[in-house]
């Protein structure tokens, strides 16, 4: 919806963010799980309102986190998300995802074409086209699981 606006985003702001809390059971879900995966999802829209409830942050950080890029190099999968980024202060990169999740995360699996990967990331063939893809990055995975 961003990327056909003719007016630039001045700011992004979750109203009532610092009053809001997560469910007792999505709580309940991250303290039984030893590994948290956060999907290719938008950093600032999709997983942002998620981290920055209420105590969540510190639970992720007792727990392994491992993120999937929506990064291919500096072009994101779809969506407004390196826009979104930029206008946060934030790199539009895996990069810039790793500063987003930095209270937390482990590691974040990028693209094996990415050119600039950080520090903390294993590289793989993020495209998911079909099952067999997805299969292949779930196997990926689950590898540096172990």
């Amino acid at each position: 919806f961003l990327n056909h606006s003719e007016k630039e985003i001045e700011k992004i702001e979750f109203e009532g963010i610092k009053k809001a809390s997560p469910s007792r059971e999505f709580i309940k879900t991250i303290e039984k799980e030893k590994t948290i995966i956060i999907g290719p999802s938008n950093p600032i829209t999709s997983i942002k309102p998620i981290i920055d409830l209420n105590d969540i942050k510190r639970k992720l950080k007792d727990r392994r986190v491992i993120a999937i890029s929506p990064f291919l190099g500096e072009k994101v999968f779809s969506g407004p998300a390196a826009r979104l980024m930029k206008k946060t202060g934030y790199k539009p990169s895996s990069q810039g995802v790793t500063e987003v999740y930095k209270d937390f995360l482990d590691k974040i699996v990028v693209d094996k074409k990415d050119p600039n990967p950080p520090t903390k990331s294993v590289k793989a063939d993020i495209v998911m086209k079909d099952k067999q893809d997805e299969i292949k990055l779930a196997r990926t995975i689950k590898k540096e699981l172990s």
